[in-house]
């Protein structure tokens, strides 16, 4: 049936109204929603957000152990830092162990794979040439948060200094030799053991080669002893597989 001529007219309107209102947002500067004046340098500012958008990737990025072994619905990088993060904040009572440079370290030490990649040792790629893939990305990120700042004032100065210090912590931890460092390669592989154990657990599946790689390499107390709780959960869950 036919719109009547009221319907044609009520259409018509609304269309226009639609064109109309496309349009104005269109038309819309976004740059007027924030115009107070601040004190913080919008080259920064430009270069922070340009810098974040690198990281985001690794909001995305699923890691390749747990894709290249079939599990479904693997961890992304950045989850696998989120919760490193956590399992640092209780190194606290650690003789000799900075636990907030622990905390940092844990939130850059895989800032490079958000260009590089994750590069596991089954990816036919040399250690000497996977770190010189991986420093490569950390000097790409370093440009890419000091284009243009020259550090001739304090804010830019201070600026430089915590940006030197957030990519010094990721080549420190590669070094592995300060007891930060130490302990955080041992909050690595416990929790990519731990989310063995959970992968297992969850989706029925065997991921033996987890345990094996990472055998007899934890250097830290605390660690040690926390494998003794994952490996006796791993031996309860074998023996609930063999009496099913």
């Amino acid at each position: 049936m036919l719109p009547s001529s009221n319907q044609t007219s009520l259409t018509n309107n609304t269309s226009s109204s639609s064109a109309s209102s496309g349009s104005e947002s269109a038309a819309i500067s976004y740059s007027s929603y924030e115009t107070s004046p601040t004190n913080f340098n919008p080259l920064i500012a430009r270069n922070i957000v340009n810098f974040l958008k690198i990281v985001s990737k690794l909001k995305h990025t699923l890691r390749t152990g747990w894709v290249d072994c079939k599990v479904q619905h693997p961890e992304s990088i950045a989850s696998h830092m989120y919760r490193m993060g956590i399992i640092s904040m209780l190194t606290r009572n650690q003789p000799n162990i900075d636990t907030d440079k622990c905390i940092k370290m844990s939130l850059v030490h895989d800032l490079s794979e958000a260009i590089a990649g994750d590069i596991t040792p089954h990816a036919g790629v040399s250690k000497e040439e996977k770190y010189r893939l991986e420093r490569e990305a950390i000097e790409r990120m370093r440009s890419t948060l000091l284009e243009g700042v020259n550090g001739t004032d304090k804010e830019s100065e201070e600026y430089i200094q915590t940006v030197n210090e957030m990519l010094n912590l990721w080549q420190e931890y590669e070094d592995g030799t300060t007891p930060e460092a130490i302990i955080m390669k041992d909050i690595d592989r416990f929790d990519m053991v731990l989310q063995a154990l959970e992968y297992e657990t969850e989706q029925n599946l065997h991921l033996k080669t987890f345990y094996e790689s990472t055998k007899g390499s934890f250097q830290t107390d605390m660690f040690k002893t926390l494998m003794k709780e994952v490996y006796a959960q791993k031996d309860k869950l074998e023996d609930q597989r063999r009496n099913k």
